[in-house]
């Protein structure tokens, strides 16, 4: 981890020269006799900096606002050269150029370079002999530099990660630089304070104290009540291997790190190729992937665990990975995490890496991360955090507009993030501005974290921003059906072929907003958790009330779309308009066609399969509604599933007595748990809790690893469900696991029939802890499922081979010409450790 300064800026500037670092200057420097290897003076940017912004690891300064000053503690020079060290990558949104002003000891210069794309470097040494600056002889004093943001032109800012002063060109290259500054004096915005300093550490006996009240059983269960317990057993032997091998062991110093995946044999994690060129700041190396965002599920298991059985270890580990998050991983500026789509953690080098686009692009995408846990971690940066969320991506508080990408520097006031004025839902626009995409997962994002903080800090505002969101959705839901839209506004004009359903079905005013086709009808249930995540935040908090209102037209949403989706006769769901209207068999033509869905000329869309998270998503709605009549609906929809799966029958009522298929050949699936959970918490009939038990054992035995107690998905689960009727577009399309491991692989075909990397952020432990929870009566303690939709079991051809060398070169090779043209050479680094 990046812990020192020194050890950071050493294997900055290795990676940096290694990738091609360039040098721009007015006029070539000439060596003295007498050149040290050693700049004479130099500042390089550090966390340990004010208003410091961060572009993959590296602490970088936008010289803009305030602007950026400093003294050179060196006498002047005219032999002297001044090189800044830029960062020139390409805004889309201020045009190709970056631009300061410069002025030394009172003499101007305007430096602007063009900025670059993605196939060229985007760090280089831009070199100013002093003489620029009228220093043509030598005297006593220093240098004094003020650079600022060039008002003459209308330039994106220019980004630097440091300066230094030279004699020679080769004064650029010298490794390793023994500390941040040198005869340099930072005055503006300066160095942090001792207080600042410390005020970035968390203070962790008193977190230790929160996690210990809070998130740790009173009573400690002995080994052998937990072993007699055959759920609770199989949850502590995952558990176990998580906290012991599943955190970072990887770069030269460890952290408390979660992986993303495991190798069910080795118990490493694998490395994979990164998606930032070398040249762009990205690892010269594969990488070992943590996704943060990612992690939620596995938190949340962890400190059920410790709830359930007492012991501190598994809460512990929470509470260790979150404080390297708020110490390691934190974005100065807006208080944001390094999470999110677009951005990974590489545990080798201990940095985050965002995926190569045009900025440091922060986007949560149905993530409804561990709030609860982050904010008895640490109060202040949870806060933080949320606030910094709700800055950085509201573009209008009024009509909520947002787009689904924020920028991780943004400079946030966390002291105005509420206070603005909060007028009646009305008069909203009907499109978006500019690029905007508003899809809609983010406002669920926005309303679960808002209104999170303001039950754990009780906070007023908090909970009305995060309440009105959600009324603004609604606001925006089908006047017809009050099914709830896929983006917030949707942009003024047709994207992705989208006129084929306004030709077609002229009355339902299709646009992007308005169609729930194909595989977007998975996000479905995903949003449903997301948004029922919040009202129970609020019964929890007794905060009812607030959203009291709100929660109706939440039933009305997901029992009005499976009303007009779900076929139970076929058990299957179509791709419909917002009003309802079928477009499943819609055929495509080469006139008509959609950009996107899996559309092609001449197929039709299937009917989607009923994914497991509908179960748990109906089964949760029907936990929570507070309406006699929607419960009564929400009760009729959860048996025609239940009996369309061939999982039994719950009965007619609640009262009634369940009567389950316990030879049902359908996929033992955790949703299928979930929601027996849900139900069995509201009927608490005795059936349902066995034919969950029944589930959860054929669960352990299909999926478990004995040895290891990771999960991995069984040999004949389907992989990519195809899109089309009446062709397959992949020859991946509709494939088993086994098939895609010893058909799909090419020249790295496999021997064995399942993965043997597999992720931990999975949900079959917390489906475990649910049979448990409701075995005890311990509902309190049954983790959340809201981070339903961050769980996944694929098949990944490279880290699958990873431990396999033989394998590992041939795929090399066959992807050569993508290894040189990300600028990779392929060394001992590429392979693991034997």
């Amino acid at each position: 981890m990046n812990l020192h300064f020194n050890s950071c800026l050493q294997s900055t500037f290795r990676k940096l020269f290694a990738a091609g670092l360039y040098i721009l200057s007015l006029g070539a420097t000439t060596s003295a006799e007498d050149a040290s290897s050693d700049p004479l003076a130099w500042i390089h940017f550090s966390r340990d900096h004010k208003d410091i912004s961060l572009f993959n690891g590296y602490p970088m300064y936008f010289v803009s606002g305030g602007g950026l000053e400093l003294n050179i503690n060196v006498n002047p020079d005219p032999g002297h050269s001044l090189a800044f060290m830029w960062l020139c990558k390409e805004n889309p949104g201020r045009g190709s150029n970056r631009s300061m002003k410069v002025s030394v000891n009172g003499a101007d210069t305007v430096r602007t370079h063009p900025a670059v794309g993605d196939q060229e470097g985007v760090f280089f040494w831009d070199i100013v002999p002093v003489t620029t600056f009228g220093i043509n002889k030598r005297a006593e004093g220093r240098y004094h530099i003020v650079a600022n943001r060039n008002p003459e032109e209308n330039h994106s800012s220019v980004v630097l990660q440091g300066i230094r002063l030279i004699t020679d060109k080769k004064q650029l290259e010298t490794l390793p630089l023994p500390t941040s500054t040198h005869k340099a004096q930072f005055i503006k915005p300066g160095p942090l304070t001792k207080d600042e300093r410390l005020d970035r550490k968390v203070n962790r006996d008193a977190a230790r104290k929160r996690i210990h009240q809070n998130w740790v059983g009173e009573k400690k269960l002995s080994k052998r009540a937990i072993k007699e317990d055959e759920f609770l057993s199989a949850a502590q032997k995952f558990a176990d291997t998580a906290i012991k091998h599943g955190r970072d062991n990887y770069g030269a110093e460890k952290s408390a790190i979660f992986v993303q995946h495991l190798h069910r044999e080795t118990l490493k994690a694998p490395g994979t190729i990164g998606w930032l060129k070398p040249s762009q700041g990205g690892p010269n190396h594969p990488m070992v992937l943590s996704r943060f965002e990612r992690s939620q599920n596995l938190l949340r298991f962890l400190a059920s665990m410790s709830l359930f059985t007492g012991d501190p270890r598994y809460s512990e580990a929470v509470m260790d990975s979150m404080i390297c998050m708020f110490e390691d991983y934190i974005y100065p500026r807006s208080g944001l995490l390094a999470f999110g789509n677009h951005m990974s953690i590489d545990l080798v080098e201990g940095k985050a890496y965002s995926d190569g686009r045009g900025s440091e692009q922060f986007e949560l995408q149905d993530t409804f991360p561990f709030y609860e846990f982050f904010y008895d971690v640490s109060p202040d940066k949870t806060s933080r955090f949320i606030k910094g969320i709700w800055e950085s991506y509201v573009r209008n508080w009024h009509s909520m507009r947002y787009n689904r990408h924020a920028n991780f520097n943004t400079q946030v006031d966390v002291t105005k993030v509420w206070n603005r004025p909060v007028r009646e839902v009305a008069d909203l626009p009907e499109f978006t501005q500019g690029g905007e995409l508003s899809f809609i997962g983010l406002a669920y994002d926005l309303a679960y974290s808002g209104f999170t903080l303001g039950c754990v800090e009780d906070d007023v505002k908090a909970r009305i921003w995060a309440n009105r969101i959600l009324e603004v959705v609604a606001a925006k839901s089908d006047q017809k059906t009050g099914v709830w839209p896929m983006m917030l506004y949707p942009p003024p004009f047709y994207r992705r072929g989208l006129e084929t359903y306004v030709d077609a079905y002229p009355e339902s005013n299709a646009n992007e907003a308005r169609v729930i086709i194909s595989s977007w009808v998975n996000s479905v249930p995903i949003h449903a958790l997301g948004v029922l995540g919040t009202i129970e935040q609020a019964q929890k908090h007794d905060r009812y009330d607030e959203v009291r209102k709100v929660h109706a037209n939440v039933d009305q949403w997901i029992l009005n779309y499976m009303q007009a989706a779900y076929d139970p006769e076929a058990h299957h769901l179509r791709s419909i308009l917002l009003d309802g209207q079928d477009v499943t068999d819609l055929v495509f033509t080469e006139e008509a066609t959609l950009y996107g869905w899996g559309a092609q000329p001449g197929g039709s869309f299937r009917h989607r399969p009923v994914t497991p998270a509908f179960f748990a998503a109906v089964a949760q709605g029907f936990r929570l509604c507070s309406s006699p009549e929607s419960k009564a609906h929400y009760w009729k929809l959860l048996r025609d599933l239940y009996r369309g799966a061939g999982l039994g029958d719950i009965g007619e009522n609640s009262r009634a007595t369940p009567a389950f298929n316990y030879g049902a050949q359908a996929q033992v699936e955790d949703g299928y748990v979930f929601g027996l959970s849900e139900i069995y918490r509201v009927t608490r009939a005795p059936e349902t809790l066995r034919f969950m038990e029944h589930l959860g054992r054929e669960i352990i035995q299909r999926r478990q690893d004995p040895k290891s107690g990771l999960f991995v998905v069984e040999a004949n689960r389907k992989q990519n469900f195809p899109a089309l009727k009446e062709f397959k577009q992949s020859p991946h399309e509709g494939i088993t696991v086994k098939e895609m491991i010893r058909e799909q692989f090419g020249s790295n075909q496999l021997d064995y029939d399942r993965p043997k990397v597999v992720p931990l952020n999975i949900t079959e432990p917390l489906a475990l802890l649910a049979i448990y929870g409701c075995r005890t009566g311990e509902f309190e303690k049954i983790p959340s499922w809201v981070s339903i939709g961050m769980s996944h079991h694929s098949v990944m051809k490279e880290q699958e081979i990873w431990f396999d060398r033989p394998k590992l070169e041939n795929y090399y090779e066959d992807r050569k010409d993508y290894i040189k043209d990300r600028g990779f050479v392929v060394n001992e680094d590429w392979f693991p450790a034997e």
